[in-house]
């Protein structure tokens, strides 16, 4: 675990002990976090993990609230969405998933000096951040220019991912990204009608993936991405259906969760406010 998810565990772990929340029991009352799926701790599993948790062995560490009957009422956790894989789903390469992969590749056809202020805006690498293509801090070229390079326009529902350094980031262009460039750093994936584009953007943004294209990736400095490899990029590919079906479990999971932590934010404020009052 690195020192800034050690430091954040700690903070909420602090935080949810001065808001009444005990991880054992104690005077005050029985324990009401417990461990997924539902196993409460020992001091010595805690001291185990270490003074920051750097031993534990899977990344963060879930909580799970309970209520005064000892209900589940609040699932912290670093959640990653998760698709189980039924066998008899057919596999497919990337390559064949897809009406093609496009590089964006400009070479000498655009210079420093075609960037504009305001303008038609070039995606790469950077500007994708946890799962979305952000517009600020993204260079931009005039529609003159956009046009002249027509062939490296990104379409709603293509995958940008990136090709150098961090592997596997990637994001689904929207609608009001159409005719965005695609730029010199990143492939835009552009699959046919058999692949939903959310389902194929949650096998591709998977840890698995991620792994997967660290391992086959070349370069000494700075990790590169052809597009061989990433053609050759394996997963299950169900029916239209069931992808769809898979998205919208997965969608309404990451809504839940969104609300955890909304809701972790506010309790987190509150708990803030309180020390301040008694500590301003």
């Amino acid at each position: 675990m690195s020192a800034k998810e050690a430091k954040s565990r700690i903070k909420i772990n602090k935080l949810l002990e001065n808001s009444g929340w005990r991880f054992f029991d104690l005077q005050e009352g029985l324990a009401n976090i417990a461990l997924e799926p539902n196993v409460k701790l020992t001091q010595t599993q805690v001291d185990a993990w270490g003074n920051d948790f750097e031993t534990s062995s899977s990344g963060f560490i879930d909580f799970l609230l309970l209520d005064g009957n000892g209900f589940p009422f609040l699932v912290l956790e670093n959640y990653e969405p998760h698709i189980a894989v039924d066998p008899t789903w057919a596999i497919k390469t990337l390559g064949d998933a897809c009406k093609a992969i496009l590089t964006g590749r400009f070479g000498t056809a655009l210079h420093e000096s075609d960037y504009v202020a305001d303008g038609i805006p070039v995606i790469n690498p950077k500007n994708i951040v946890d799962g979305q293509i952000l517009r600020e801090g993204a260079k931009a070229v005039s529609l003159e220019t956009r046009d002249r390079l027509q062939e490296f326009t990104v379409r709603q529902n293509d995958i940008v991912i990136g090709r150098r350094g961090e592997m596997g980031r990637c994001a689904v262009v929207t609608a009001e990204m159409n005719g965005w460039l695609c730029g010199t750093g990143c492939f835009a994936i552009r699959l046919n009608d058999e692949c939903d584009t959310r389902f194929a953007h949650l096998q591709i943004s998977s840890p698995a993936v991620k792994a997967y294209l660290e391992a086959q990736a070349v370069g000494v400095t700075m990790m590169n991405l052809n597009q061989s490899i990433l053609s050759s990029l394996q997963f299950p590919l169900p029916d239209l259906e069931t992808q769809r079906a898979i998205v919208a479990e997965i969608e309404a999971e990451q809504a839940l969760v969104n609300a955890n932590r909304e809701l972790i934010r506010r309790m987190e404020a509150k708990v803030k406010a309180a020390i301040d009052r008694v500590w301003g």
